[in-house]
């Protein structure tokens, strides 16, 4: 377990004494473990990643923003702070919760096959919800949620995300990739100090550390993912992961 603090010092005393000066200084440093915990998150779907999230629906309201870093709609259901969405592609299953706390997932398609669908040929028709979509950043529903057909109540959308740990902050900060994985961090930003001082061979090095610690992380996450998938039901790692 490490804070920012002491990451921080550890990627300095990589570097030559004459590489923290002005330009590279404590807040450059920062910068650099920041890339590199943005990077290893985009490069994998860590379990950790994955939040569940929730806001109301909005009487006749086709049209929702997806969640952003410290948005006021949505809800973390767990935490309560909000992560940034990660993508499109990535995320789980949209349920609404009516007014019973009766759920119902709805059909995940393409906005060009919903709106191709003869039964929603008319985009203004208003009632129950059952078909969505996620384009360009904002989740569609289908049709228009008419809070009369739910007890004259909102329905609560209910969704499954990957989203993106906030920035370190702060000489205390720390988060999962502090506490398990603080190397990847250094040898990440090591790199990143290297490259900033034109030093090839250092900055590969230290890339192909940080690469094994990674490589390590999603081995770690796999098994951990598939401790409780019965023997012979676990799907193949993917072969082009990588950071």
């Amino acid at each position: 377990m490490s804070t920012l603090s002491e990451i921080r010092s550890n990627v300095q005393a990589n570097w030559p004494t004459n590489y923290h000066s002005g330009s590279l200084n404590d807040d450059k440093t920062d910068e650099f473990i920041n890339r590199i915990l943005l990077r290893i998150q985009r490069a994998y779907n860590f379990t950790w990643m994955k939040h569940e999230v929730e806001r109301d629906t909005v009487d006749e309201q086709r049209k929702y923003a997806v969640p952003a870093a410290g948005d006021t709609d949505w809800t973390e259901v767990e935490s309560g702070t909000v992560w940034r969405f990660k993508s499109e592609a990535d995320e789980g299953p949209l349920e609404l919760i009516n007014a019973e706390n009766g759920r119902v997932e709805l059909r995940k398609r393409t906005k060009r096959q919903i709106e191709m669908d003869s039964e929603f040929s008319d985009l203004d028709t208003i009632g129950t919800p059952s078909d969505y979509c996620i384009d360009q950043g904002y989740i569609w529903l289908y049709h228009k949620p008419d809070h009369s057909a739910n007890s004259d109540s909102a329905w609560t959308m209910n969704l499954e995300q990957y989203g993106f740990l906030p920035d370190l902050s702060g000489d205390s900060a720390t988060n999962t990739v502090t506490n398990d994985y603080p190397e990847v961090l250094e040898c990440g930003a090591t790199a990143l100090g290297f490259r900033f001082g034109m030093d090839i061979e250092m900055e590969q090095y230290f890339e192909g550390k940080m690469k094994e610690i990674f490589d390590e992380m999603v081995n770690a996450d796999v098994t951990k993912e598939l401790a409780t998938i019965e023997s012979g039901m676990e799907p193949q790692k993917g072969s082009t992961i990588g950071v």
